[in-house]
């Protein structure tokens, strides 16, 4: 952001009297052009993607840090960097490539394995990037898109890095699916694996130690989904280098912190003070502190004061679970169950059952209590809440509870789904929309044909 539009904010904001001027630089899933303080972990991918400047592709490298070290930011602005530099458009990039040359193509792609569940859909990613044309998203199968990249991809001057993003998380696409999607087209792409921890049986050509920190997550969940099968002989040759990405220092987190609130927030709605101890607070997690940070300026801005205080920060960070998860765990979530997470937000949990629960959420929505009770044991399973143990006296099976494991005032700022049912209500019409199948699924649907 230039100066003048610095100022252009701090004008409007004084004009409003409104706390925060711009979300979007406040908001922990919206990722900055530029990373603070990570110029090393940047300088040390740039050294594995050098083959790319010779019309080379380079070998397999995972970027692997804890929650909240910023894998994803640096990812996204190092292939947005090059496509900015070296790119003839905004949809694809060349090493040596302008207008009219016949130089080799290279192209980054980034695919966020937290909504790509299913091939269909990680065709139509990486072929939103790599194509000239428009990619349908529906009305075609999974073996046109294919097809389409295999074309695509043909000519020996054709190349693409394609990074996934979020592989060892519950219930996204793991790194070897990925790679076995890409099978057809092997010798023209590369792959970045972007997470917590290495891929597994992931064997490291060697390990570059950045501030000290060691490889995290050796060990991870194995992928029993049917429709992700991936052989011994596949896992085996798992090998590349690795580059890790140390959590945030306290300065580097107060500069963290200090930039986002200097373009999201009013000038002096916050102060040096509560930066620091906010930074102190998040122990070198980033999304924790940005998390506090979002949360509270919008309880600042709903109690209608011109500054940001202490019971505002206290009440953000007790919205910020221990240990918890990413906020766009549950943002990535499809339209229904985002309803469900916001009706839990509201319900009071304490001390009451699951069952208890689901009925309490079924009254306030559309859905039967049978759905939303599903819906609550399969979001635990994949880590978004958590169940919690209740006291009991019997000696029966004892009873639990669920408690979200993401940021709640910043989902419920940020969610778009719709919890108003009076439409649905009126008509007298029940319905389950999307009960059974998640928006990745519906999309493979459309096709008619197999997503593998």
């Amino acid at each position: 952001m230039n100066l003048q539009e610095r100022i252009a904010r701090r004008r409007s904001a004084h004009q409003g009297r409104t706390v925060m001027v711009d979300r979007d630089h406040l908001s922990p899933i919206v990722h900055r052009p530029e990373p603070i303080g990570r110029g090393p972990v940047l300088e040390q991918l740039l050294d594995e993607l050098e083959p790319v400047f010779d019309g080379d592709l380079p070998e397999p490298v995972a970027v692997v840090g804890p929650p909240g070290s910023g894998t994803s930011a640096i990812v996204t602005a190092l292939f947005d960097a090059l496509n900015d530099r070296l790119g003839e458009s905004s949809r694809s990039i060349a090493t040596t490539t302008r207008a009219g040359s016949t130089g080799p193509v290279t192209w980054f792609v980034y695919v966020d394995g937290r909504r790509v569940e299913s091939a269909f859909a990680f065709y139509q990613a990486v072929l939103s990037v790599i194509s000239a044309e428009p990619v349908p998203e529906s009305g075609i199968g999974t073996d046109d898109l294919r097809d389409r990249l295999t074309t695509r991809l043909a000519r020996h001057d054709r190349r693409a890095i394609v990074a996934i993003d979020h592989h060892d998380e519950p219930e996204t696409l793991r790194y070897e699916r990925a790679r076995e999607l890409l099978e057809p087209v092997s010798d023209s792409v590369a792959t970045m694996a972007v997470g917590q921890s290495t891929p597994e049986n992931w064997q490291p050509a060697h390990v570059e130690n950045n501030g000290g920190a060691g490889q995290i997550g050796a060990e991870n969940e194995a992928d029993t989904d049917e429709d992700y099968p991936t052989t011994r002989d596949n896992r085996a040759q798992l090998r590349g280098s690795v580059v890790t990405v140390p959590a945030y220092r306290h300065h580097e987190l107060v500069d963290v912190i200090t930039d986002r609130a200097s373009t999201g927030l009013a000038a002096g709605v916050l102060d040096h003070e509560s930066v620091r101890e906010l930074a102190i607070w998040a122990d070198g997690n980033a999304h924790d502190a940005l998390a506090a940070l979002f949360g509270a300026a919008c309880r600042a801005t709903e109690t209608s004061t011109t500054r940001i205080e202490d019971t505002h920060l206290e009440a953000a960070r007790n919205a910020v679970p221990d240990d918890g998860v990413h906020v766009d765990r549950a943002l990535a979530l499809s339209e229904t169950r985002q309803q469900v997470l916001v009706h839990l937000v509201d319900v009071d949990t304490d001390s009451r059952p699951i069952r208890e629960v689901a009925a309490a959420i079924a009254e306030r929505s559309t859905l039967t209590n049978g759905t939303v009770k599903r819906f609550l044991y399969e979001l635990a399973d994949r880590g978004v809440i958590e169940r919690v143990p209740l006291p009991t006296t019997g000696s029966g099976r004892r009873p639990s509870t669920v408690e979200p494991r993401f940021p709640t005032l910043v989902f419920e700022a940020l969610t778009s789904a719709v919890t108003d049912t009076a439409s649905d209500t009126e008509t007298g019409e029940i319905t389950d929309r999307d009960a059974g199948t998640d928006t990745n699924e519906e999309a493979d649907t459309n096709t008619n044909t197999s997503t593998n």
